[in-house]
């Protein structure tokens, strides 16, 4: 499970309101829009196909969330490089950031690190220190030293802009996210995790999506809420049906299910002391 989840609608409210809702494109955002990123992956696929940068960006950015669809950079990469591939748009403009950004975060995804401080250049660039979506990545950057040295109190002070510029929910969830599960115990805040969860928790209908569920049970854990943090966990597991990619349940679930068998042990769970957040693959050891 990656450290941290953010969903990119954040990147995408400009794009939405220049695209009209009867294109394959509009359809897509309708949904993003609704947190249907699974159901929305297939209309700007189609789109892309059809020769629209602005879709193969958008499902190349879809493809790295990890959010409701499993993140696959191999199928990422493929979009991004058909971006690349198509001529110039009219309105290239409005989401060229995003490309730049896509570039970067497969930067960070892939197994050369030599690079990783290139990618952090382009997320450090001032035209993105008032976007939530990048200040979270950097967060992240920096908590776990990624291309630059690391600094835990950068990364919190990174999450609380964040915060300060997020309408969303997202970045009070991938900071009570980190707060609980980061490996170096220096760095974990149950009390301030549960605050911001709690603040999540204010918003209308914030309960309705596996990860927000999934980061709530990790941070009742973290706090010694076992009871609660069980019962959330299942809640998490039993609406992924709901609101994962069909193909991407079952990998889905076993991170959901290893965390509720520790929380059923009476215990936190914690990402290991050798945990790279930009690559996949279990993060801890499971007990079965």
């Amino acid at each position: 499970m990656e450290i941290y989840k953010t969903i990119f609608a954040c990147l995408m409210i400009i794009i939405f309101f220049a695209s009209c809702t009867i294109t394959q494109e509009g359809k897509g955002y309708n949904l993003i829009m609704k947190n249907e990123y699974a159901k929305a992956l297939p209309y700007f696929e189609k789109s892309a196909l059809a020769g629209s940068k602005e879709a193969a960006i958008t499902a190349g950015w879809i493809y790295m969330q990890n959010h409701q669809v499993k993140r696959d950079i191999t199928k990422a990469k493929y979009y991004y490089d058909m971006y690349l591939r198509m001529p110039a748009e009219a309105n290239e403009q409005l989401y060229t950031t995003r490309a730049n950004m896509l570039h970067a975060y497969l930067m960070l995804h892939d197994d050369d690190t030599s690079n990783d401080s290139e990618a952090s250049a382009i997320f450090r660039s001032d035209n993105n220190m008032n976007d939530p979506f990048v200040l979270s990545i950097l967060a992240n950057i920096y908590a776990f030293g990624v291309g630059e040295s690391k600094n835990i109190a950068t990364a919190k002070m990174l999450y609380e802009r964040a915060i300060k510029y997020d309408k969303s929910i997202m970045s009070l969830n991938d900071y009570a996210w980190l707060l609980s599960t980061h490996p170096d115990p220096n760095c974990r805040d149950a009390k301030l995790a549960l605050e911001l969860m709690q603040k999540v928790r204010q918003k209308k209908n914030p309960l309705i999506s596996p990860s927000i569920l999934d980061t709530l049970a990790a941070v009742y854990a973290e706090n010694n809420m076992f009871k609660d943090a069980v019962d959330t966990q299942i809640i998490a597991i039993n609406k992924l049906d709901e609101y994962a990619k069909k193909d991407d349940i079952d990998k889905i679930r076993l991170d959901f299910d290893c965390r509720l068998l520790s929380y059923k042990k009476g215990r936190a769970w914690h990402l290991e002391k050798n945990f790279a957040p930009f690559h996949d693959g279990q993060a801890v050891k499971c007990d079965f």
